[in-house]
């Protein structure tokens, strides 16, 4: 009885854990990693080219941003009017911050899918340019295929991600690559990389996490 309630409780401990270290995590993605992407794209549009395409965004947030978050548009078809602004603008880089945001409330609607179909766009169109982007593009796309129970693909995007140097939380890239390959089955992989967080980095969430995944071992 007394195995039943440590476990539950370090079931919900786990649980808040998670919510605590990965929340806070993705604001500061959207903080740190935005802003400088916003400013290229937005505030500093040369060229008539570049002006007719940043009105075109804002035009399209406006008639469409509001209508998705509440529920009035959905997520299929914000895809779709999206991907035709993609080709309008020329698959312009300004279009990149209204794609994480759409993705992000996308996932707050509970639709994986279509937040998958936008971040795999991104992944063709913008992966490659700076290490932010990549970042900003991969850690959410791993999220989306560990929710559609794609593990094989999570797994590969961070290795990917981690395996160009970014250094970027990397600790908590560490630790999800540990859930991901623990949810496969894969102990030995997981074991790897919660001791790799236990032993390389100095965030005590990320450390709790990852021994309280180890005791499932």
């Amino acid at each position: 009885m007394n195995d039943k309630k440590n476990s539950s409780a370090s079931t919900i401990e786990s649980g808040a854990l998670f919510v605590k270290y990965k929340v806070p995590a993705i604001s500061l993605i959207v903080v740190l990693l935005l802003i400088p992407i916003g400013i290229g794209g937005y505030l500093h549009l040369k060229g008539e080219k570049e002006e007719a395409f940043g009105e075109k965004i804002y035009n399209f947030t406006k008639a469409n941003m509001s209508a998705l978050k509440d529920n009035e548009l959905k997520g299929a078809e914000f895809v779709t009017n999206f991907k035709a602004l993609m080709e309008e603008t020329e698959y312009f880089r300004g279009n990149l911050p209204l794609l994480i945001t759409a993705t992000d409330q996308l996932v707050k609607l509970n639709n994986f899918a279509a937040a998958k179909d936008l971040l795999e766009l991104a992944d063709q169109k913008f992966a490659g340019k700076n290490e932010y982007t990549n970042f900003l593009i991969d850690v959410r796309l791993s999220s989306i295929y560990e929710d559609l129970g794609e593990l094989d693909k999570a797994i590969a995007i961070l290795e990917g991600l981690l395996s160009s140097g970014e250094k970027i939380l990397e600790g908590k890239n560490q630790l999800d690559l540990g859930r991901f390959y623990l949810k496969q089955g894969n102990k030995e992989k997981a074991k790897e990389k919660f001791l790799l967080v236990l032993n390389n980095f100095d965030e005590e969430n990320y450390k709790k996490l990852a021994r309280l995944y180890m005791s499932k071992l």
